[in-house]
């Protein structure tokens, strides 16, 4: 049946409503209103019909009708309220793609400073007044400070002993960067949630890197305990300080002092106070001054605001244990 037979009965006495073409087929009398209706009758098309389009449909009759201009007012803002609804989905639609796209990747980590000392390298050497130089299978390395120097014979002290599993771990050729260690142990942090909560992981890059190891913090989502360090390295031994040394940075300062003395460094594992913990890395250089490194995330923490934050903290000195195969586990090697 065709959608105008209601008006069969009264067509041709409904003044306000001319027609322009009237069909009779099968016994059936069908009005033409406009022009495009009957364009497309005589076309044999249907057109899709869209919401829009009708209205636009309905619009185009009530200007051509005497109709109140109430009603016509009224026709008119609901054009302007389909205008309206059209616009916001589509604004919409483009907030949403702005939230779920992901943020932009961290700007690009520094190149080491040192990688390997050719020609070029050679003559800035030479330039520079080096505090030692030693001659490898690998080429010359120049060393600038006391400190550079002697962080390159302990690890090669690590490199000279180190136990059967980690001989095929790839060894690192740049002069001992503590700040670029830091930097390279967990460069997908961006990444994922995976390398978000692998604290202990990163903790355990960094001290394999210190010991001249090429190796960067594995993905890991469950969390572990102090006492954990155990399967990673032999004989560690835990320091736990009360909940008010915790919070007292000299106690944490002389805990950690008479554990590990100058040149060394350690797991420092702590609780929040709003639950959770974390696991970082302590260094204690010549001067028995101690820095504090989130190798997680990159940066340096500062003691005092530290003990603020935390109800309990534990230490285990590292840079003179052993390691177990299953430290391994913890990293991934380049």
């Amino acid at each position: 049946m065709w959608q105008y037979n209601r008006y069969v009965s009264h067509a041709d006495s409904r003044t306000n409503f001319k027609y322009i073409a009237k069909v009779e087929k099968n016994g059936e009398t069908r009005y033409f209103y406009t022009q495009p209706e009957y364009d497309k009758y005589l076309n044999g098309t249907k057109k899709k019909f869209t919401f829009s389009g009708f209205m636009k449909s309905v619009i185009g009759i009530i200007k051509k009708t005497p109709i109140d201009e109430a009603v016509v007012a009224s026709a008119k803002q609901i054009k302007k309220s389909i205008a309206f609804i059209n616009k916001a989905s589509k604004q919409t639609v483009s907030d949403i793609k702005k939230r779920i796209t992901p943020p932009p990747k961290e700007a690009p980590r520094p190149a080491p400073r040192y990688s390997r000392f050719e020609k070029a390298e050679e003559k800035i050497a030479k330039e520079r007044k080096y505090f030692k130089k030693i001659t490898l299978p690998n080429g010359v390395r120049y060393f600038y400070t006391d400190k550079e120097y002697r962080s390159y014979l302990k690890r090669a002290e690590y490199q000279k002993n180190e136990p059967d599993f980690m001989k095929n771990v790839q060894e690192r050729l740049d002069i001992p960067d503590e700040d670029m260690d830091m930097a390279q142990v967990n460069e997908k942090y961006p990444d994922g949630i995976e390398y978000q909560k692998n604290c202990v992981n990163s903790t355990t890059a960094y001290e394999l890197r210190r010991r001249g190891y090429d190796v960067e913090a594995a993905a890991n989502t469950k969390g572990y305990y102090m006492k954990e360090i155990k399967n990673w390295f032999k004989d560690p031994k835990i320091n736990t300080l009360s909940k008010k040394d915790s919070k007292n940075t000299k106690a944490i300062i002389k805990s950690i002092l008479e554990d590990s003395g100058p040149d060394s460094r350690g797991y420092l594992g702590v609780q929040w106070e709003g639950g959770g913990g974390h696991s970082l890395v302590y260094e204690v250089n010549s001067d028995k001054q101690i820095t504090i490194r989130d190798c997680q995330t990159n940066l340096y923490v500062n003691m005092s605001e530290l003990a603020t934050s935390i109800t309990r903290l534990e230490h285990v000195r590292t840079d003179n244990l052993e390691l177990k195969k299953e430290v391994l586990k913890l990293v991934t090697t380049n």
